[in-house]
């Protein structure tokens, strides 16, 4: 039997599940408590508050102490956190929003647990995949996926992420990406007309598939539009915009449902140009395992998704003599809302079973 801390720590909150791992790979959760981030100075310090408030029988840890267990005390073996930043080496992580500077190491040994363990949050959702069931999906391409075949991740929400997984011939490894930075690729007239826009907007010489498919995207992608379209342009959509609502809710709001003709074109651009980013991402994996669309964008509107239009679809699609491959891949959006905290407590039962292996549980990505 092994203990764990599973986390996803966000720039608002930072979500903790205390668990066990027993012999037989069956988990129960102890304990789950949400923490504001922005209220406490680091993550050892909610951590360390997470352990001692369990009302189950857990070793208390304090900062530097290493505290002797009394009978039917557990203490933590390994820690897993997905953290919404660059992580290095597993290890390293500056969380910029909150001036937090993370240490794997150093966490490990204050908190006095074995294996502490820093994941990129999309890489958490890779993870996360692999412990989702039929009822978190929703499919787009209904074909059979291919037993350990690579599988393949991208979603849009504040930015892109882009992840792929790889199978080992044990289990699936997961791989980060900054596939999102790669060059936004114009494929009509009126991108090419987009990437000059926000090129001169932004007052940069390269635009990232990143500064279109995202949440920020889609209100640039509506701004560039005004410009082609002014007579379309809608007093009331506008004032809304001003009155400091997200314009990317408001926009995909009107949009879907109808009220708008600029708000329409705008997410159809977008949704059009997501969908090839998801194609040339199947195209570079050849994810015969599976293609996910996650973020947190796509489940809110699902049925944009899955119309009868195929805005997206057809866009993946639209890859010349490589369409019958798209077709061959099975496609799905991700409509679970913790996708990152299954990854995360994915990656705490993989260290689990390293430290009963002997091993130094150590994961790819």
């Amino acid at each position: 039997m092994r203990t764990y801390v599973a986390g996803d720590l966000g720039g608002t909150n930072c979500r903790l599940i205390l668990g066990q791992l027993d012999d037989n790979g069956a988990s129960t959760h102890l304990f789950e408590k949400t923490y504001k981030s922005h209220e406490h100075p680091h993550l050892i310090v909610i951590l360390q508050s997470f352990i001692l408030e369990a009302p189950c029988k857990v070793a208390p840890i304090a900062l530097s102490v290493c505290l002797p267990l009394t009978l039917g005390q557990v203490r933590p073996n390994v820690a897993g956190i997905a953290v919404a930043g660059p992580v290095t080496a597993n290890r390293y992580s500056l969380i910029t929003n909150l001036n937090w500077s993370l240490d794997a190491e150093q966490m490990s040994s204050q908190l006095n647990i074995e294996k502490v363990f820093l994941i990129n949050d999309f890489a958490a959702i890779g993870y996360g995949l692999l412990r989702l069931t039929p009822g978190d999906l929703v499919k787009i391409n209904d074909v059979p996926a291919q037993l350990g075949a690579p599988i393949a991740c991208l979603g849009a929400g504040t930015g892109l992420g882009e992840v792929y997984l790889t199978h080992n011939g044990r289990e699936y490894d997961v791989w980060s990406s900054e596939g999102g930075h790669a060059d936004f690729a114009s494929r009509t007239l009126l991108e090419f007309e987009l990437l000059d826009f926000i090129r001169k907007r932004a007052g940069i010489d390269r635009v990232s598939v990143e500064r279109v498919v995202s949440g920020s995207g889609l209100p640039v992608i509506y701004e560039f539009l005004k410009t082609k379209h002014n007579e379309l342009v809608s007093s009331a959509v506008e004032n809304e915009l001003a009155q400091g609502g997200d314009p990317g809710e408001i926009i995909t709001r009107h949009a879907t449902d109808g009220s708008d003709v600029i708000c329409k074109l705008a997410f159809d651009l977008w949704l059009s140009a997501y969908g090839a980013e998801a194609g040339n991402l199947a195209l570079r994996s050849l994810c015969y395992g599976g293609l996910y669309i996650a973020g947190g964008i796509a489940p809110k509107v699902i049925k944009s998704f899955t119309s009868s239009d195929d805005t997206f679809w057809r866009s993946m699609c639209a890859k010349g003599r490589m369409k019958e491959v798209i077709q061959r891949i099975p496609t799905y959006v991700v409509t679970h809302r913790n996708v990152g905290m299954l990854g995360a407590e994915h990656v705490c039962h993989r260290l689990c079973r390293g430290l009963a292996e002997k091993g130094d549980g150590l994961l790819k990505g």
